[in-house]
């Protein structure tokens, strides 16, 4: 089954402005963030997965919701975000599970019930 490009796109450009929001003030750098938050996605070939971080660190260093100036100007990067987002190999579900795993990860051990009460204080 072919994916929808497109969505998968801004499925992409929104885990990492969200994720970059939250760990530049943590780590300093976005790119770091998309490797530790995706490194255990697998597409089924190395090179998808290498062309995830290098799009994922463009659409984060310059989220202008097109691809060509997230790119930087770069027709061959663009391209290669283009054929990234249509391979058939790339599924949403994919960012979605290895995202939901990270996360659940980060939740371990936090005490609910205390954060709630802070908050309605």
């Amino acid at each position: 089954m072919k994916n929808d490009s497109g969505e998968i796109g801004l499925l992409v450009e929104s885990i990492v402005k969200s994720g970059n929001r939250h760990m530049k003030t943590v780590t300093g750098n976005g790119n770091e963030w998309i490797r530790e938050e995706f490194h255990q996605i697998d597409f089924g070939d190395k090179r998808l997965k290498e062309r995830f971080f290098e799009t994922a660190g463009l659409l984060s260093s310059k989220a202008s919701g097109s691809i060509y100036p997230s790119c930087h100007g770069s027709w061959s990067q663009a391209k290669g975000a283009y054929r990234f987002f249509s391979n058939e190999r790339v599924s949403e579900s994919a960012l979605f599970r290895t995202h939901c795993v990270q996360t659940q990860k980060r939740l371990e051990g936090i005490h609910w019930f205390f954060l709630f009460r802070t908050h309605q204080s």
